[in-house]
């Protein structure tokens, strides 16, 4: 994986993890009730996880895409001729 797709799956990720939602609740539940270190703690195995998912999804459909380019474009030829 190369850096830029890195880097957008990580801005991906970090919006999906700030944007409101159940994630979200959970923080200010738990930083209300333990604090901000405990929160922050939260917010980071929680970006972490999202990163990992995002990433591994992209490792597994990259290559069926562009196997299905490869097959797309040898039908193609074989259709012109």
């Amino acid at each position: 994986m190369d850096l830029p797709l890195f880097t957008a799956t990580f801005f991906a990720g970090f919006i999906y993890t700030i944007a409101p939602g159940p994630a979200f609740l959970a923080l200010f539940t738990l930083g209300a009730a333990k604090g901000r270190r405990a929160g922050a703690w939260f917010m980071t195995g929680h970006l972490v996880g999202d990163v990992t998912w995002s990433m591994l999804a992209l490792v597994i459909v990259s290559p069926a895409r562009s196997s299905s380019r490869v097959s797309m474009s040898a039908r193609a030829s074989q259709t012109a001729f």
